[in-house]
């Protein structure tokens, strides 16, 4: 059984853009039911629905692709458009670059939440004005 409080979710912008933290070990039990809960949050966005993910307190996660692909799912929701993770070690990146990879979701890393943003402001202009004027 995963850890209860391996991961959290969250609307960081209401139906567009989701922000979830990851935090100590990680294990596939943890990959897919946070994995199941982006699928609903994705379901009840707006298209293009964006993810920022901190990864910046994770201390392990697998790196085996194979079982990661089958647990990992919501990569291959059609309302999926960035991943952009914050923090992380370099292979925490991997493992997170390896599982979009395997769908059409664009993937991008940052160093705080600020670059995060910023870096979805120019990347989906209809977001612009609105995150500009969000409080973080």
């Amino acid at each position: 059984m995963g850890n209860p409080m391996a991961y959290d979710i969250a609307w960081y912008q209401e139906r567009r853009i989701i922000f979830s933290t990851f935090l100590g070990i990680i294990t596939l039990d943890d990959l897919s039911a946070w994995s199941k809960s982006m699928v609903d949050y994705l379901y009840a966005g707006e298209k293009p629905v964006h993810l920022i993910l901190d990864t910046t307190h994770v201390t392990k996660i697998p790196t085996q692709a194979a079982a990661i692909q089958k647990h990992v799912t919501y990569i291959y929701h059609p309302h999926l458009a960035w991943n952009i993770v914050i923090g992380g070690s370099a292979t925490v990146n991997m493992v997170i670059h390896g599982m979009t990879g395997m769908s059409n979701a664009r993937f991008a890393i940052a160093a705080t939440l600020t670059e995060a943003v910023a870096i979805l402001a120019r990347s989906d202009r209809s977001l612009e004005d609105q995150l500009l004027h969000s409080p973080e």
